[in-house]
């Protein structure tokens, strides 16, 4: 029996046949549940198939009372063609606003294991309450900080500000996705890239010219983060809307219900009845599961991970080899990281043409046509570790040639970084959350070991591994269709994309 359609204030109203569910069936292998969006003027439906790690059930109410409105089938909620309210019909104007906003909260976010809890509940709460809650939290916490007067309150404080300040660090890239469409995203997740990457070079700067001046020093750098994280804060309340497509229909539904007493409006996530805390139970343990399951995933967050441990040691490094070797003051100081910010932008430009490429051959080569501009980065990596390795020496006395040093590494690490985003996205679609914290995770862990390392035999350790790993994104590129046709999870990824059709 074919699905009937109306509409009613803007949306459209799908009635579908629905056999009330036993829940005795519990112990089935697999269930499907669809998410019924429209994109582009074109309805599109996303099929979560999987077994394994989780399962889906739809169930209704078992009062008598409701018997025969359960049996008669839901009114599923959803956006009519062309629908303003749809996240994807939002103007231009109002994505870039919106892909600011989200955008910019990465700048002042800290990393840490918060996003693997925010994550599920930005899709369960959706975006907008959990960015306006997190940018409050992050604001006030900094209040302690400029107040503080031990180390204990310093650190406790500035625990909970990169707890919530972490929010952007995983929600800012799910904020993109909800809005633009995947061949209108690549300049929006290089800004999201430039806004994360690019902020470790240009915020040093910033304070070093604070903390040198007598009359402000090192409180006010928190001042000053309270000042713009409190502007930020009124910001995201004024202007920032929802995004998530399941949630502005869930509350659609829920009012439809309310105003007309009928419960057969629902909002197709609603049949969703997996718990709060089994979401968050699997986005904690499936990254661990792709990190050690997954051939791609498992390369390029080795990749990756060298990648971020060269930013990190550099970072350590930049305050003693510049202080030391050149006399640079703390403002000085600085000023010499902002190479690091250049380097950024020289990877976000180049980016521009990686994209043409991306257009040009993805319909030839699938996702590996992310891997151009990545397999140049990988060869120019080593050679910036390098340079900076053995130039930041006493006999080397001018000290432009480390910082090249610096420009050349970074702008390969961002070209990295930003790669692993849209490779893996394209990758693992659906999963790609999971992918990139598995990168995340590892990405992070990789900071430790320059504190065991002299700065010398750390970054030219560094370049040996980075030259090393060089061949990732050539190998991906040959082989990896071949790689994805012995995943699991691609292959369900690849059945869920042909039931579409």
């Amino acid at each position: 029996m074919a699905p009937s359609r109306s509409s009613i204030d803007g949306y459209i109203l799908t009635s579908e046949p629905h056999d009330v569910i036993d829940p005795r069936i519990e112990d089935e292998e697999v269930y499907q549940v669809t998410e019924n969006v429209v994109q582009s003027g074109k309805q599109f439906s996303n099929r979560f198939i999987d077994g394994d790690v989780e399962k889906n059930f739809s169930k209704t109410q078992q009062s008598d009372d409701e018997a025969s409105e359960k049996t008669s089938g839901p009114i599923y909620v959803e956006f009519s063609e062309g629908d303003p309210r749809n996240p994807m019909n939002k103007s231009r104007l109002s994505k870039w606003i919106t892909t600011w906003m989200a955008c910019t909260f990465t700048i002042l976010s800290g990393f840490g294991i918060t996003p693997l809890f925010t994550a599920p509940l930005s899709e369960e709460l959706g975006r907008r309450p959990l960015f306006i809650t997190s940018m409050i939290i992050f604001a006030v916490m900094h209040i302690m900080v400029a107040e503080a007067q031990n180390m204990s309150t310093v650190i406790v404080a500035r625990v909970l500000a990169g707890a919530a300040g972490s929010t952007g660090a995983t929600v800012a890239a799910g904020v993109v996705a909800d809005i633009w469409a995947p061949y209108d995203r690549g300049v929006p997740m290089s800004i999201y890239a430039l806004t994360a990457a690019g902020s470790t070079g240009l915020a040093p700067t910033f304070a070093g010219l604070i903390e040198q001046n007598p009359h402000l020093q090192w409180r006010w750098i928190q001042w000053l983060h309270l000042i713009v994280g409190g502007v930020y804060a009124l910001a995201v309340i004024i202007f920032f809307q929802e995004t998530r497509a399941g949630v502005i229909l869930t509350r659609e539904a829920k009012k439809l219900r309310r105003e007309t007493g009928n419960l057969q409006y629902r909002a197709r996530v609603e049949d969703e009845n997996s718990s709060l805390w089994r979401l968050i139970t699997i986005s904690c343990t499936r990254p661990l599961y792709m990190l050690s399951s997954e051939p791609i995933v498992m390369s390029i967050s080795l990749w990756v991970g060298v990648g971020w441990g060269i930013v990190y040691s550099q970072l350590e490094s930049i305050g003693l080899v510049f202080s030391t070797l050149y006399h640079f003051d703390s403002a000085e100081v600085g000023l010499a990281f902002l190479p690091l910010f250049f380097g950024c932008v020289i990877g976000f430009i180049g980016n521009f043409y990686q994209d043409r490429l991306y257009v040009r051959n993805v319909d030839r080569k699938g996702p590996e046509a992310r891997l151009y501009a990545p397999m140049l980065a990988a060869i120019v990596l080593p050679i910036g570790c390098f340079i900076y390795a053995w130039t930041a020496i006493p006999s080397v006395h001018a000290w432009i040639a480390p910082m090249c040093g610096l420009l050349v590494f970074m702008t390969a690490v961002f070209t990295i970084y930003l790669a692993s985003f849209t490779y893996l996205a394209d990758c693992y679609n659906i999963y790609a959350s999971s992918a990139l914290a598995a990168q995340s995770l590892f990405r992070n862990s990789m900071a430790t070991m320059y504190n065991r390392l002299t700065f010398h035999w750390a970054s030219t350790l560094f370049g040996c591994i980075a030259a090393v790993l060089a061949v990732v994104p050539f190998m991906l590129y040959r082989y990896g269709p071949w790689i994805r046709s012995k995943s699991k999870i691609a292959q369900r990824l690849l059945e869920a994309e042909q039931m579409k059709k």
